[in-house]
């Protein structure tokens, strides 16, 4: 599946937010019109390299509302400091968090057919 199509599925899904996808050649950002996510892509993507996707998600998320809350700004440093915190306490196994500032959910991980 192409970069499009992931972004096509994620709107077709109901989402309606921004996407990141990853490979070892290139990477592409998608986002729907108002919304500024791209400091949060940025922070997952930090983490390891090896992630191969990040969802934003700020309307259409109809899972479990019980994940953990972050808050990350626009200083890199400290996102990576409160990213680094969430790890220890088991974000790296949930791969999904609510993001308190902007109220979106997050997910990211490995698998591309996971989006």
């Amino acid at each position: 599946m192409t970069v499009g199509q992931k972004w096509l599925k994620f709107k077709q899904d109901g989402y309606c937010g921004s996407l990141t996808i990853r490979s070892r050649s290139e990477q592409s950002f998608e986002s729907d019109p108002g919304y500024n996510d791209k400091h949060i892509h940025e922070a997952i993507l930090e983490m390891d390299p090896e992630y191969t996707y990040v969802k934003v998600i700020h309307e259409g998320y109809k899972g479990s509302q019980d994940i953990p809350t972050i808050g990350l700004g626009n200083n890199a440093a400290q996102n990576q400091d409160t990213l680094d915190n969430a790890i220890l306490e088991g974000l790296a196994h949930l791969r999904i968090f609510r993001e308190v500032n902007t109220g979106a959910i997050v997910q990211f991980g490995y698998k591309l057919e996971d989006i």
